[in-house]
């Protein structure tokens, strides 16, 4: 049986991924908008 915590927990994370789409989506445009290489 699980704790509830540890569902919430476990569910939340699954949904935090770094560098995903949207810092990507904000990298790029970033990119465009100061044209500099913001990706080393």
């Amino acid at each position: 049986e699980d704790y509830p915590i540890e569902r919430i927990f476990r569910n939340t994370r699954g949904g935090m991924i770094p560098e995903g789409t949207t810092e990507i989506q904000t990298l790029i445009v970033g990119r465009e908008i100061l044209g500099i290489n913001a990706i080393v």
